[in-house]
C-alpha cells in the first residue's frame, strides 16, 4: 500500500525542493511528490546566464518560496530570489 502524498505547499511557504529536470527556461522541481516550476526570471535578482543548465543539475536542491498554485493541477510556480531579499541590488523587498 502506498503512503499518502504529504500536504501540498501553500502560497508564501518556503520549502526545499530538488531539481528533477533542467530546461533552458527553468527548473522542474519536486517537493514531497508535488511539481514545482522555477522559471529563469525567478532564479536570481540579476540572472547572468542564458540557460538554467548553467545554473543547476538534476538532484540539486534549492530553497524556494511558493508563489502560485495552478488550480486543478498539482503544479506550483516558485521563486528562489525572493527567499533572499537582501541580495536585491535595487533595495527593498
Amino acid at each position: 500500500m502506498s503512503e499518502p502524498k504529504p500536504a501540498p505547499p501553500k502560497p508564501g511557504e518556503v520549502v526545499t525542493a530538488r531539481v528533477k529536470q533542467v530546461a533552458p527556461f527553468g527548473l522542474f522541481m519536486d517537493y514531497c511528490g508535488h511539481d514545482l516550476l522555477l522559471l529563469i526570471p525567478e532564479t536570481s535578482w540579476i540572472a547572468c546566464y542564458a540557460s538554467c543548465s548553467q545554473l543547476a543539475d538534476v538532484g540539486d536542491e534549492f530553497r524556494v518560496r511558493v508563489l502560485h498554485h495552478a488550480e486543478g493541477w498539482d503544479q506550483y510556480a516558485v521563486s528562489h530570489k525572493v527567499v533572499y531579499p537582501d541580495s536585491n541590488p535595487w533595495g527593498g523587498s
